[in-house]
């Protein structure tokens, strides 16, 4: 007499109890992609922000980069040049603004600043230095519990 060979009911809960657990330990993980793709969006953004400057350089033309809540755009007298998004991963904290270089590569006396930006795991500041009109960013700290 044969047995019939098939698969319970309770191995089948054993095995999806063990996929869960996995799956558990190893979903969280994941987070570090988030944020490597937020710091990355920052570093983008700041280099669109060199160039703005190294443009007012080269074309001895006042070149200017307006940061909206969602998007960011360089343009030289008034006719856009880039245009980009935040791609859902920062967002500028307070209201618009724009920041013009000018034909030495320093920003005007109005636009030397510091930005901040808002990300899921960090927040950030975006640092235009007054006399030198070097640009950088840091992250100023780590949220925690979003």
């Amino acid at each position: 007499m044969k047995k019939k060979r098939g698969i319970s009911l309770v191995e089948i809960l054993v095995v999806l109890g063990i996929l869960a657990l996995f799956l558990a330990v190893g979903v969280p993980r994941l987070s570090f992609i988030q944020k490597y793709k937020e710091e990355k969006k920052m570093e983008e953004l700041v280099i669109n922000t060199m160039k703005a400057r190294r443009l007012a350089l080269d074309s001895y033309q006042l070149v200017g980069v307006t940061f909206d809540s969602q998007k960011y755009w360089v343009e030289r007298e008034e006719e856009p040049i880039y245009e980009s998004a935040y791609g859902g991963q920062l967002y500028l904290k307070g209201k618009a603004c724009k920041v013009y270089f000018t034909r030495n590569g320093r920003p005007d006396y109005q636009s030397a600043q510091s930005l901040y930006f808002q990300g899921k795991y960090h927040n950030y500041k975006l640092i235009i230095a007054p006399v030198t009109g070097q640009v950088r960013w840091e992250a100023e700290d780590e949220k925690r519990g979003i």
